[in-house]
């Protein structure tokens, strides 16, 4: 089989010949459609685990179809399947081939609504199906780590990344507020397309200052449930310039957005970061600090399937940015790709793999 494989760090080809995986107890064989490209495969080649064994089939996720159930009976060969997490690409061999074995505990069925029976599966339909998994969960477990509710004030910090659009996608369904910020003003209209209610410019300065103007002791937030609410005691928190909640997913904004908080307010940190914590400066008092770790997900636990059909039904809106095949996605990782939050990406970079 095809497969995208490391000898080391920042060493990377792609081996048309290499061994197709046989499933072990408790696994499954999975014939590969599409994956993500995730920033944090890219980042993972240039500096993996110290405990990393190689050769090894790289990537994090992938959605597919089953070709062996290894034996067990309650998933069907054939069905659709997302897997991720639980050493994915890292201590087991990944995804990003034409066939993976996966551990049954780190796989999830999936039924795919089809809302036109002539729907084709194509690199189209499995590309959008493929960018949904992680990147979705991730901004789940983030909300609920803030704890959001309705009439919230959000801000997200590099909001066109595409974790970023999914935290707008999921956070207009709750009913909250949100504010998001970008590099780049060309991305305005984009986000304000998937929903976000203001778009601000990241600068030298920090964005303190915007978001307590748009935010202010007065706003009520709009939040898609009701409009305008009366004077800050609506909201249900205490009164105060600032958001409610903010998930950073910057590397170096944190000080800035934990001043941005307003009195009682939460900001989440990305596991990512969390090693530059010990220079951190304490939150604000009155005000909080949380992080989230994607790997920290309980995958059968997670509303993975909901997801999958808010997205098909078009709830939730699923920009993918670039379609590409197997034999493109050295190269792309190598060059340091796209996607990273907060850089000019408009949606998650895909492979199709197509047929084996």
């Amino acid at each position: 089989m095809r497969a995208i494989v490391s000898t080391g760090s920042d060493v990377m080809e792609l081996k048309p010949d290499y061994p197709k995986p046989s499933p072990a107890a408790g696994f499954i064989l999975i014939r590969v459609k599409a994956f993500t490209v995730h920033p944090s495969d890219i980042g993972g080649l240039k500096t993996p685990p110290t405990t990393m064994k190689f050769p090894r089939v790289w990537g994090s996720e992938c959605v597919g179809i089953v070709e062996d159930n290894g034996g067990l009976e309650n998933i069907r060969i054939g069905s659709v399947v997302a897997a991720l997490l639980g050493g994915l690409g890292r201590e087991i061999d990944g995804g990003w081939a034409e066939f993976v074995s996966v551990p049954y505990q780190h796989t999830y069925p999936l039924r795919i609504p089809l809302l036109d029976p002539t729907t084709p599966l194509d690199s189209l339909f499995w590309s959008r199906i493929a960018s949904i998994p992680r990147t979705f969960l991730s901004a789940f477990g983030i909300l609920d780590s803030l704890h959001l509710k309705p009439k919230d004030r959000l801000l997200v910090r590099g909001g066109n990344s595409p974790l970023g659009l999914a935290l707008i996608n999921v956070a207009k369904h709750v009913g909250a507020s949100v504010a998001v910020t970008t590099t780049d003003p060309t991305k305005a209209p984009l986000l304000s397309e998937v929903g976000a209610d203001f778009v601000v410019l990241e600068r030298e300065g920090g964005v303190v200052d915007d978001v307590k103007m748009f935010y202010d002791s007065d706003y009520g937030g709009k939040g898609g449930v009701g409009g305008k609410a009366g004077k800050g005691s609506s909201m249900g928190g205490p009164s105060g310039a600032g958001a409610d909640k903010i998930a950073d997913l910057l590397d170096s904004t944190l000080s800035d957005s934990l001043a941005s908080l307003r009195p009682g307010g939460v900001c989440c940190l990305l596991h990512s970061g969390v090693s530059k914590l010990s220079s951190a400066p304490l939150p604000p008092p009155g005000t909080y600090l949380t992080t989230f770790d994607p790997a920290s997900v309980e995958l059968h636990r997670a509303p993975l399937q909901e997801i999958v059909e808010r997205c098909v039904k078009g709830v939730y809106r699923v920009p993918v940015a670039k379609c590409i095949g197997l034999e493109d996605v050295v190269s792309w990782v190598l060059a340091g790709g796209e996607g990273k939050e907060g850089t000019d990406v408009e949606g998650s970079v895909v492979c199709f793999v197509g047929e084996a």
